[in-house]
């Protein structure tokens, strides 16, 4: 076996290995049982599964170039990122998004015409591998651009987890506009191997964090909320009020400023709930 040939095996190893292993992270991740988060779960999984499917199939297309291996390799790589979005989608939306039928015909528009190109035009009428990488790199490069959109549930206050993972995407835009400037300048199989190696290195522990971090965010952000939310009323509870009412007793001792407070209290309530029930002086208060 060529040098060559035993670079490109361990490039593509490292990079089928690393995301395997992530897609086993969020596999068994225990934020799964979450339900309005397992969805978004299960696009993330199918994004590191398909993403180690393709580094096989890319592999094979490079040894044994062929159809077939270029038209899975092509759509295995599409459908990683498009499950990548959907994942961001599910969990802005939470789940309450369907399943659009018009974004699946583009989805396979696109996926048929990436392959059509580097199946027909830059293999079956003149083979240029490099070209074949450039397009669906730059196909790659634009499902993520839009992915951005779909990161923060509210797009005017990003919490701690959306901050991450968007710069977790623009750090993965910048990896693969870089490869496709290191393909334009060395026109080197060599250099591109090694550049996208290292890029889908990047990438790949990129948006494992990313990924990671929002989820922990969103579910830290949620149990936060439910500690100082009363869960009948939705109304925040007694942790809630010692909480703010300190901050502005030392705010207004630090700043010299009046401050009162006005309780109000509903008078023989407890009558309610002796006579009727609990559950009538629930509705009552609702």
């Amino acid at each position: 076996m060529q040098d060559l040939d035993i670079a490109r095996v361990t490039y593509i190893s490292i990079v089928v290995l690393l995301n395997a292993i992530a897609a086993g992270y969020f596999f068994y991740n225990p934020i799964r049982r979450i339900r309005i988060k397992r969805v978004s779960i299960n696009y993330f999984t199918a994004y590191f599964t398909l993403f180690s499917i393709a580094f096989v199939f890319f592999g094979f297309s490079i040894t044994q170039p062929g159809v077939v291996f270029i038209g899975l390799n092509n759509c295995a790589f599409i459908l990683a990122f498009y499950c990548l979005l959907w994942g961001f989608k599910e969990r802005k939306l939470s789940g309450s998004s369907g399943t659009n039928p018009a974004l699946r015909w583009v989805v396979g528009l696109n996926i048929a015409l990436v392959i059509a190109i580097n199946t027909i035009v830059f293999f079956g009428y003149f083979d240029f591998y490099l070209m074949r990488a450039a397009i669906l790199i730059s196909n790659c490069i634009l499902i993520l651009s839009f992915t951005v959109k779909y990161i923060p549930i509210d797009a005017s206050n990003y919490t701690y987890g959306e901050k991450i993972a968007t710069a977790s995407v623009f750090m993965s835009i910048s990896a693969g506009v870089i490869v496709l400037i290191i393909l334009k300048v060395t026109n080197s199989t060599f250099f591109y191997m090694s550049a996208l190696v290292l890029a889908q290195s990047i990438i790949a522990l990129a948006i494992m964090g990313g990924c990671l971090t929002i989820l922990l965010s969103d579910v830290s952000d949620m149990y936060y909320r439910e500690s100082i939310t009363d869960m009948m009323t939705g109304l925040f509870n007694r942790r809630y009020f010692f909480r703010q009412a300190g901050l502005l007793l030392k705010s207004a001792e630090r700043h010299f400023f009046p401050i009162s407070l006005i309780i109000c209290d509903i008078d023989r309530f407890k009558l309610v709930n002796d006579t009727y029930g609990h559950a009538v002086g629930d509705d009552v208060m609702l």
